[in-house]
């Protein structure tokens, strides 16, 4: 049993290795079609693997270099939102824009950029 698991495994492998570009366009177009089960399943993760996360993190903050341009971006955001307060104006709206999102708005842009009217249409 544990030897055909080891050659279901090599073989999947061997296959994610040739199609590469494919599997993971599949899995993209699959997450979008329905991000709220996506979003659903990331909390999910989230919730039971709260120690991994963790790790990771530590992890990745141990990196003296990212750690520290973490504290710059977050000192930056603090500037900003400080001054646009002193000066009377808003605080700087985001809207985060999900995976999902910005692959249909990049889809989007190259439909308009790469329409071979477009150059037409505008010299007229």
């Amino acid at each position: 049993m544990a030897e055909n698991r080891e050659k279901v495994r090599e073989y999947y492998n061997r296959y994610y290795e040739a199609h590469r570009d494919e599997v993971n366009a599949r899995a993209a177009a699959r997450r979008d079609a329905d991000p709220e089960r996506t979003k659903q399943i990331t909390r999910q993760w989230a919730e039971r693997n709260k120690e991994r996360r963790a790790e990771l993190q530590r992890n990745r903050r141990s990196d003296p270099e990212i750690y520290k341009s973490e504290l710059e971006a977050n000192a930056a955001a603090r500037r900003l939102k400080r001054s646009l307060s002193r000066t009377g104006l808003p605080p700087k709206r985001i809207y985060v824009a999900t995976a999902a999102e910005r692959r249909a708005n990049e889809r989007e842009a190259d439909a308009y950029f790469n329409d071979p009217s477009r150059p037409e249409h505008l010299r007229q």
